[in-house]
């Protein structure tokens, strides 16, 4: 399973708010880069996919 099939996964198990469906949709679709953009351009995680990692749910991982 991907970073990306992962996060749609957790998304639609844990996220129940109206306008969810809309946001996935535009995470999802082909204008956005969500998936594979840098968190940032030179600093924190400024590494392809960083916006949407998958890791441990653990704060010490």
């Amino acid at each position: 399973m991907t970073n990306q099939e992962r996060f749609i996964d957790i998304y639609r198990t844990e996220i129940h708010r109206d306008g969810a469906d809309k946001l996935l949709e535009w995470l999802t679709g082909p204008g956005s880069d969500f998936f594979t953009a840098p968190a940032s351009t030179r600093y924190h995680n400024a590494w392809e996919g960083a916006c949407a990692p998958i890791r441990s749910t653990s704060t010490t991982a």
